[in-house]
């Protein structure tokens, strides 16, 4: 399960979301069920996040445009570029940057309706969007 510390809500893997929002990521859930857990593990090289209720790995989208650029979602049945992250934790929080595009991921809560706290790799510096638990 992971947290953001600027909303201090689960992150949620969207599983009704239909189309290129299917298994998006969000900081939106007050509660921890299937779709909140996640696996993280490490290669020796970087690391990956598998999504336990979607059942695939965690991509980011860095050829998406616009306001979806570098969007995390639960997709890939395997692990490329793309579902390679850098996890740094300190004592209470983690970042997670993107290795397919050198971005810190970036829950966006000032995004309304379903795009509410979509996980995106798009940050140069951590603030609290930035930090997870």
């Amino acid at each position: 399960m992971m947290r953001l510390k600027a909303n201090d809500l689960y992150v949620s893997a969207e599983l009704e979301y239909t189309g290129s929002a299917w298994g998006m990521l969000r900081a939106r859930a007050t509660a921890s069920g299937p779709w909140e857990r996640f696996r993280v593990c490490y290669d020796g090289t970087s690391d990956t996040i598998y999504s336990v209720g979607a059942q695939r790995y965690v991509s980011a989208e860095v050829e998406y445009t616009g306001t979806n650029s570098g969007m995390l979602r639960a997709r890939a049945a395997t692990i490329g570029p793309w579902e390679r992250f850098r996890l740094q934790c300190g004592s209470i929080y983690c970042s997670m940057r993107s290795l397919a595009n050198d971005r810190l991921v970036a829950a966006e809560v000032n995004y309304t309706g379903a795009d509410f706290g979509m996980l995106r790799a798009r940050s140069t510096t951590t603030g609290d969007w930035e930090l997870f638990w």
